[in-house]
């Protein structure tokens, strides 16, 4: 708690030094992250962002794939991109992990989005079907009390 009042006039006079010295982004980066996100913060990071990000249901999945790929980015995450995809198809939401239970291990974020491809259109088939499906019951209600009305008028 005491390092974090120190933070907001470190932070910039750290950029400022940068400025001075003519480092671009990266050549800051590497300064920037030894310095105020040593390993042991970077690899709880890591293990937050990547390795227990569980993907939820609202979020879609291309969205999914590309924070864990951005965050991987971002704190140099030194594990290959076939790890990477491991993680996060390990972390899909339970309804696209069953959609993907069936499909061959993906070796790439390519690859990766190519099934997500996939299961998107299973999913907007399902819901197609599914809208289908409810507006078949909507007319048959509305048919319904029709038909026996006409009914009990006839016999009456």
């Amino acid at each position: 708690m005491r390092v974090l009042p120190l933070v907001p006039g470190v932070i910039p006079r750290f950029f400022g030094d940068c400025l001075i010295n003519g480092r671009d982004w990266e050549q800051s980066k590497k300064a920037l992250l030894p310095q105020f996100f040593p390993h042991f913060i970077r690899e709880r990071f890591v293990r937050d962002l990547i390795n227990f990000n569980f993907h939820k249901e609202a979020i879609r999945v291309r969205e999914f794939i590309d924070q864990v790929f951005s965050a991987a980015k971002i704190l140099e995450y030194e594990a290959s991109e076939q790890s990477v995809v491991d993680r996060i198809v390990m972390n899909f939401h339970p309804t696209v992990l069953a959609q993907s239970a069936l499909v061959d291990r993906k070796h790439s974020r390519k690859e990766l989005y190519e099934v997500v491809g996939i299961i998107e259109e299973k999913f907007a088939v399902k819901r197609e079907r599914r809208r289908i499906q409810i507006s078949q019951q909507g007319r048959t209600m509305q048919e319904s009390p029709r038909r026996g009305v006409g009914r009990n008028d006839s016999s009456a």
